[in-house]
């Protein structure tokens, strides 16, 4: 009897076993996806941190109207970020639309030259006929968003940042990918990564920064997102010469390219003017 019932009781703990290790992995995915979220958020109220602060100097009346422009729409990131926090909480996934993604990055060049900072100077490079994507656009922002703030990072005392769009037709040679995407790169002149980091740059909880600064999460969302959408990320980095981030996002399928809507080139100027 007494061996009966050790048995029973060592076969009751090997059924718990699994389910425990299954609530183990969920709440750590939950706490990841808080620390993630806490990440965003943070950038996001960094930027209308810095925007009040201009504010608390003194504008002029339309100058005043384009600082608080920018506090709103940070502000707006962040209820998104907190809405995309509920989303995971309730198994839901972000929403999938086709958009252009120059049009997304111009509606946002204020807010990255904000997360940029007055030491980076911001330049976009928007192809003029950008194909449209399908993907979550808030995701898109705050992907942009985490990039800059990792160059303006690695780039302490100063240096410059592109924000590119291009169309590439991949055949394997990134990820495996083939097909049409939209590349969005974000490129700097910092400090740069020896190739050993940059292998673990997209792995979770991975970080060279103290822990007042970076929760090691930033690059990880970004890739969990592109993969999501159906791309990837690439980065190339050399020590000293800076670094360049590629999101390839797949084209939107079944768009008819005349329904294109191209960016004017005086738009692009007058972006590329709050940027700087």
């Amino acid at each position: 009897m007494a061996g009966r019932a050790a048995t029973g009781a060592v076969l009751r703990l090997a059924a718990r076993r699994p389910a425990e290790t299954e609530r183990r992995r969920n709440m750590a995915l939950i706490g990841q996806f808080a620390c993630g979220t806490a990440h965003d958020l943070g950038n996001l109220l960094a930027a209308i941190a810095m925007a009040l602060e201009e504010l608390r100097g003194g504008q002029s009346t339309g100058e005043l109207e384009k600082v608080v422009e920018r506090a709103l729409g940070a502000a707006e990131e962040g209820m998104a970020a907190t809405r995309a926090l509920l989303r995971t909480a309730s198994n839901q996934t972000g929403r999938r639309e086709i958009f252009d993604p120059n049009a997304c990055i111009l509606r946002t060049a204020s807010l990255l030259r904000e997360a940029a900072g007055l030491r980076v100077h911001l330049h976009l490079a928007l192809e003029p006929s950008v194909w449209r994507i399908a993907a979550d656009q808030h995701s898109t922002v705050l992907a942009l968003l985490n990039l800059t703030m990792n160059a303006r990072d690695a780039m302490p005392s100063s240096g410059d940042l592109r924000i590119v769009s291009a169309n590439v037709t991949l055949r394997g040679e990134v990820g495996r990918l083939t097909g049409d995407f939209v590349a969005l790169s974000a490129a700097d002149t910092g400090t740069g990564m020896p190739s050993h980091v940059v292998a673990q740059a997209c792995r979770p909880f991975f970080t060279t920064k103290a822990p007042e600064h970076g929760t090691g999460l930033g690059l990880a969302q970004v890739r969990e997102f592109v993969q999501r959408a159906g791309g990837t990320i690439a980065i190339k980095s050399k020590v000293g010469r800076g670094t360049t981030v590629t999101l390839y996002l797949p084209r939107a399928i079944g768009q008819d390219c005349r329904r294109r809507r191209k960016v004017p080139a005086a738009v692009q100027r007058s972006a590329a003017r709050q940027a700087a």
